[in-house]
């Protein structure tokens, strides 16, 4: 049976231009719109729902580009997004049950907003570390070189015979395959604090890197993330590889720590940086003494501009960070929180980033630097998508983004419109370009059906996004009473012990 939903008398803030289309009615046809016109021109089908939206504004569902589903192992904790009108993430360092919970989504058999997600993200080796990138050649070398004795002692013993042939092989391939397994297990462990295990690659060359790639072009994943510690020259293999079979890569590019290898990330075809934070050394911020350069930050986003290179936001980590080492205890005692698990407040209490950080360098160095890097992209007029690094200590899934927009108009200067733009049509935009369904980040006809009700106009200010009456993703309608008593749900079922 066709379902059909009708939003009447409402506005419409389509985001394709700064535009309000007053008094509008939008057909909504099993999960895709289907008309859009003046109230008194568009007719309502036959049996539909129909949802009043006198004195208030429709606009598309919100994108959160930055995300890591492994902040919370209940695939409950999406309603989190949903409730606070996020209706599409991008997943970053993806462990397998991710991937199924995006394909159980994509199949109606599940809740939460539309999943694109990358792999496990690809890693170099830490430093001080890097010695463990000759384990895999031993891994080879040793057992080789143990074969050899083993097969000469079986020849001048019984000459080479069949089985001592077969016995020099086999033990080959047996101390192969135990050495290969223990380079694994050695390969390092100091970045498993950060991400799962599971969730990780390590390689520790271009070789490796580009094994790597190769390894996840075949799984289905939407997106490559190149993650920390990776050599420029690793760096560039694994996007020159990822070129070569057409998979959208995002990338750190904090560890590349020279303008030159930074420059030839960005000329590499490289196609989204992961945060703005990643022009850091280039800026020249991580110097000692820190010296920010403002000549160098235009160059960089200048030429983000000119190749086309995506830039994520994620300037609410910054400011998170810097508030929870400021007053930690004030911080978290914020509305917000009331969702997070009691267990992850505690370790935000005791570990990460949220503790220990010198509260100077990030008011006098950090804050002046983010807000120099993403006036000098918007200026440059380089595309931006919106993030916030939900996994980063502070950071809360749906919650987070509301705060990130607001953060873009402050640091970079960008009106509400440009500012809901890179969370709504320049999110839809790098899905297209990743290969993926990009018909959606605008209200427009044969788009999908991802739409946010708001009671005040979003273009006059920006938190009128926090006063939602209801949101439908893909198609699907629900009241925030609905969508509020579901997020109640799922805390009632945390451990307050």
């Amino acid at each position: 049976m066709v379902r059909n939903i009708a939003f009447t008398n409402v506005s419409v803030v389509p985001m394709d231009s700064e535009r309000v289309l007053a008094n509008h009615t939008v057909i909504v046809r099993d999960g895709t719109i289907a008309a859009l016109g003046p109230t008194a021109r568009t007719p309502i089908p036959d049996r539909a729902e129909v949802i009043d939206g006198s004195g208030a504004h429709l606009l598309p569902g919100l994108a959160d580009m930055h995300v890591h589903l492994s902040f919370d192992p209940d695939p409950a904790h999406l309603w989190l997004y949903l409730a606070q009108g996020v209706t599409t993430v991008r997943n970053f360092n993806a462990a397998p049950e991710h991937i199924a919970w995006r394909d159980a989504i994509a199949r109606s058999e599940m809740d939460g907003p539309t999943i694109l997600s990358s792999g496990p993200g690809i890693l170099g080796l830490p430093p001080g570390e890097e010695y463990l990138g000759y384990v895999n050649g031993a891994a080879v070398a040793v057992p080789a070189a143990l074969a050899l004795p083993v097969a000469l002692w079986g020849a001048t013993r019984r000459g080479l015979s069949r089985r001592s042939l077969l016995l020099g092989t086999a033990g080959y391939v047996g101390a192969s395959a135990v050495a290969s397994t223990g380079a694994q297990i050695a390969k390092p462990v100091a970045t498993s604090t950060v991400l799962p295990r599971e969730t990780q690659t390590f390689v520790a060359d271009e070789r490796e890197a580009r094994r790597a790639v190769r390894a996840q072009v075949d799984r289905g994943y939407d997106v490559l993330k190149l993650h920390a510690y990776l050599t420029a020259g690793a760096l560039l293999a694994a996007v020159d590889e990822a070129q070569a079979y057409g998979l959208y890569t995002v990338a750190h590019l904090a560890d590349t720590t020279t303008s030159d290898a930074t420059r030839d990330a960005l000329m590499s075809g490289l196609r989204e940086v992961a945060h703005i934070e990643e022009f850091n050394h280039f800026a020249g911020i991580m110097n000692v003494p820190p010296a920010m350069d403002p000549a160098r930050i235009a160059e960089a986003a200048l030429l983000a501009q000119e190749r086309g290179v995506r830039t994520g936001t994620t300037l609410v980590t910054i400011d998170t960070i810097l508030a929870l080492n400021e007053d930690i205890e004030t911080t978290l005692a914020r509305s917000e929180y009331a969702v997070v698990r009691p267990e992850v407040l505690r370790a935000w209490r005791r570990e990460g980033r949220g503790v220990g950080q010198s509260v100077s360098w990030l008011r006098e160095v950090g804050v002046p630097y983010y807000r120099a890097m993403t006036r000098a992209l918007v200026e440059a007029g380089a595309p931006l998508t919106a993030g916030t690094d939900v996994g980063v200590e502070g950071i809360v899934p749906g919650a987070s983004l509301h705060r990130e927009l607001e953060l873009l108009m402050s640091y970079g200067g960008l009106s509400a419109f440009e500012a809901i733009a890179t969370a709504t049509r320049e999110a839809a935009a790098a899905a297209t370009a990743m290969g993926r369904e990009g018909r959606w980040g605008t209200v427009a006809p044969r788009n999908r059906a991802d739409l946010i009700l708001v009671t005040g106009n979003p273009l006059d200010n920006v938190r009128h996004l926090r006063q939602r009456t209801g949101v439908m993703v893909r198609g699907d309608w629900m009241s925030q009473v609905e969508l509020d008593a579901r997020v109640t749900d799922l805390v009632g079922t945390y451990d307050t012990t």
